[in-house]
């Protein structure tokens, strides 16, 4: 059957990049442990950006026909002064990594990035079409990248996060789903949610729920 379902993806790796100390990696492991994005432009001796970044990515199901959508959730909370709204900078990982030998150094490149406002990221940001190019594997799922956009010479931009508030939600077509996941039925419709029970055996005709119709 084929049926609208909803869950969390496991994420499946955590690391940081810092470009002030370009060979050192940070494993992120525990849900408590703390993620520190940030960025600064420095004018001397000539103008340089300084910036640590997050890279993350998750495990799809097996049972996905397709994404209806994907929405990222990150509780980053703006630290020494940063704005609540300052800008954040997403993008797609182009190669592979791994939290536990990722640094600035061998980092891989990154595609089509986008702009998004840290309380936008924190209401939750639209994927959608990130995570069905991993699907139909259009783009390998090396994840993504996080960083902020730049802002003001001499002023230091920062947020943190613990690793456990990063979550994204997908609602996607189940082609495993059970019956009481199917948008419609014709035929027999013995064990059809009705109400508060369900239907008997012998019962037959056409059935649809209002999320299908």
């Amino acid at each position: 059957g084929y049926g609208s379902t909803s869950e969390e993806l496991p994420l499946n790796g955590v690391g940081q990049t810092d470009s002030e100390n370009p060979d050192a990696s940070y494993p992120i492991t525990n849900p408590t442990d703390i993620v520190t994005v940030k960025t600064s432009i420095t004018a001397t001796p000539s103008i340089t950006l300084h910036h640590k970044d997050a890279f993350i990515k998750f495990d799809l199901p097996h049972d996905i026909e397709r994404v209806e959508r994907a929405t990222l959730l990150i509780d980053a909370q703006p630290k020494q002064g940063t704005p609540a709204n300052h800008a954040w900078k997403m993008s797609l990982v182009a190669g592979d990594w791994s939290p536990s030998t990722l640094t600035h150094s061998n980092r891989p490149s990154t595609i089509e990035p986008r702009e998004v406002d840290a309380n936008g990221l924190r209401a939750g940001v639209n994927i959608t079409d990130w995570v069905n190019a991993w699907l139909n594997n259009s783009q390998p799922n090396f994840g993504l990248c996080l960083a902020l956009a730049m802002g003001f010479e001499g002023v230091e931009y920062q947020f943190e996060f613990q690793l456990g508030s990063v979550t994204c939600e997908i609602e996607y077509v189940d082609t495993d789903g059970g019956f009481k996941e199917e948008r419609l039925k014709i035929g027999s419709l013995a064990g059809a949610e009705w109400g508060s029970g369900q239907l008997p055996a012998g019962t037959f005709g056409f059935y649809g729920d209002r999320s299908g119709l």
